[in-house]
């Protein structure tokens, strides 16, 4: 599951890999919740196509433990390294992580989904409360260009289940707020804690 992070897992399959039964994955999953290890993120759906994916994604929640448990340090992730891309899946987890931390402190009720079309455009993360709805894609990259926004784009315009205003946002290594059009934004990862500075 700590390679699998941030990943659609299908139980059946993963019980073809390890060679058990698909129940016993089931069972297994379960204690890896209930010990708070990794979380279960349900897709969210408009209820009005057939497009969209329902297959649930998981987070490994502690990121240092994943890093451990993969034998990734500090060199796995710089650049030029081969394990590098394997920092986008441990990175979302992380934005996911830090989220849900915040979430009891709100006021308004929030909930984490994913979305993923059957075309394969996806959203890395939904965020929604009763009067709008987010969404973030994590790029583990100090740049973001336009095409970084397109799936939460088409998203937007295509989705019929949008019922309410929505918001986009992409995550990134940067250090500087970057204003990309109306209501999308470019925040890097430090934004989630308040020292965030404003830099022109």
């Amino acid at each position: 599951m700590a390679s699998l992070t941030a990943q659609e897992v299908n139980r059946v399959e993963l019980a073809k890999t390890i060679g058990v039964k698909w129940e016993t994955v089931d069972t297994y999953l379960d204690i890896l919740k209930r010990l708070m290890l990794v979380i279960e993120v349900q897709a969210w759906r408009s209820g009005e196509t057939r497009r969209e994916v329902k297959q649930s994604k998981f987070h490994f929640l502690n990121t240092g433990m994943n890093c451990a448990l993969r034998g990734l340090d500090e060199g796995s992730f710089k650049l030029g390294s081969h394990t590098i891309n394997q920092l986008d899946g441990l990175l979302e987890s992380f934005v996911f992580n830090e989220l849900l931390r915040m979430i009891p402190f709100q006021s308004n009720e929030y909930r984490l989904y994913h979305w993923r079309s059957a075309e394969h455009r996806a959203i890395d993360i939904i965020v929604e409360d009763p009067e709008c709805l987010v969404g973030i894609k994590v790029k583990a990259s100090s740049t973001v260009t336009n095409d970084d926004f397109k799936h939460i784009k088409w998203f937007k315009k295509n989705n019929p289940g949008i019922t309410k205003p929505f918001r986009e946002i992409v995550l990134y290594q940067g250090s500087r707020i970057l204003p990309f059009g109306d209501n999308c934004f470019v925040l890097p990862v430090s934004s989630l804690w308040p020292e965030i500075k404003f830099i022109k």
